[in-house]
């Protein structure tokens, strides 16, 4: 495939080139009217011009690598919808249309042709489509026919529409975590920020509430304590228990505020790691007359593990120096001083269920 393109360098005629294309359709050379061969160039499998300062003088000419225009100063190509960078082989944007939940390599919001440039290329910065570039309209579109288009032959089997069968439906539904996260307004950072900030006020909560149970202990045992109109005699082991007891109990709703507080810190930690994907689920649930079939991937990251373990354990709990120890574990863990020694865990799997025999 040929194009021709006019220069017209100050105080001169224009001069007329030829630019050819290679076989995936990027510029392989430009020459002279009469062949004089004027630039080459040359590409690894990512678009990078080689050598990779290029031969960028007159005539000026930008577009290369599968006919999209380059810019030397940044390093970029531009495909129309996002910026590409072949040094590295990813797009600067995430990619526009969602992924598919059949196809992991879609699941890349940043790769560049699956990482396979040679079996596939991104014409536009949209999807990868498998094949090469050339003669398929990426760099000069073909210009509309104006043969009348014959009408399309009748599909054998073919039935009017009101005596056609009709399909049986179909539910599908697709969730990624991820992506719902990402919709979720603020950083990672600053998630995990407010997670650390709740976890801090239910701790200092949790140590109020032991503070006041240690007081209520050591005033049942100096001066004896009253129960049901019965003098509980100080120094002794009873007005001790006796003192801890009523102390506990009068120190619950203050416990249960610090457990609110966890909720919401854990609720952040998780929101913080889902964004990242450290901790996400990726799950496609298909529902029809026929099947029911679930297919799904999980990881929980260390810092979602701690939060919901100390969280579940703390609302069970209802003892002051146990909830302040599991409180200490998820401040410790939001701090980065403490962490689980497996990582994160990963699960996979699929259930079929055919609901005709």
């Amino acid at each position: 495939m040929l194009l021709v393109m006019r220069h017209f360098p100050a105080g001169a005629e224009g001069q007329a080139y030829w630019v050819h294309l290679d076989g995936r359709g990027s510029i392989a050379g430009i020459t002279k009217h009469q062949g004089q061969s004027t630039h080459n160039y040359r590409y690894d499998a990512y678009g990078q011009v080689l050598p990779a300062e290029g031969n960028w003088t007159d005539p000026h000419n930008h577009y290369t690598f599968l006919g999209k225009e380059w810019d030397e100063h940044l390093g970029l190509y531009e495909f129309g919808v996002r910026l590409y960078d072949p040094w590295a082989g990813v797009w600067l944007t995430r990619e526009p249309l969602p992924g598919d939940a059949w196809e992991p390599r879609t699941w890349h919001r940043y790769q560049y042709a699956y990482a396979s440039p040679i079996s596939y290329y991104d014409p536009y910065g949209l999807a990868a489509v498998a094949g090469n570039a050339a003669n398929s309209g990426v760099l000069v579109p073909a210009p509309p026919s104006t043969a009348p288009v014959p009408s399309a032959p009748k599909p054998v089997g073919a039935q009017p529409i009101d005596q056609c069968t009709p399909q049986p439906w179909a539910i599908q539904i697709i969730i990624d975590t991820q992506q719902i996260a990402q919709g979720i307004p603020f950083s990672s950072r600053t998630w995990t920020q407010i997670a650390t900030t709740l976890d801090l006020l239910a701790w200092i909560t949790d140590v109020l509430a032991s503070g006041f149970v240690v007081t209520g202990t050591v005033l049942g045992f100096v001066g004896g304590a009253v129960v049901e109109e019965k003098p509980i005699p100080g120094g002794t082991i009873a007005g001790a228990l006796t003192g801890l007891w009523m102390t506990e109990v009068n120190v619950q709703p203050l416990i249960r505020v610090g457990n609110l507080l966890a909720t919401g810190a854990s609720f952040a930690t998780l929101i913080s790691e889902a964004k990242t994907g450290e901790t996400r689920l990726q799950a496609s649930l298909i529902l029809s007359p026929e099947e029911f079939s679930l297919n799904y991937q999980a990881k929980i990251g260390p810092g979602s593990q701690v939060a919901v373990v100390t969280t579940t354990a703390g609302w069970l709990v209802w003892e002051a120096f146990s909830s302040l120890t599991l409180q200490s574990i998820a401040l410790a863990s939001d701090l980065g001083w403490l962490t689980v020694p497996w990582g994160t865990i990963s699960s996979e799997g699929r259930v079929y269920v055919p609901l005709q025999p």
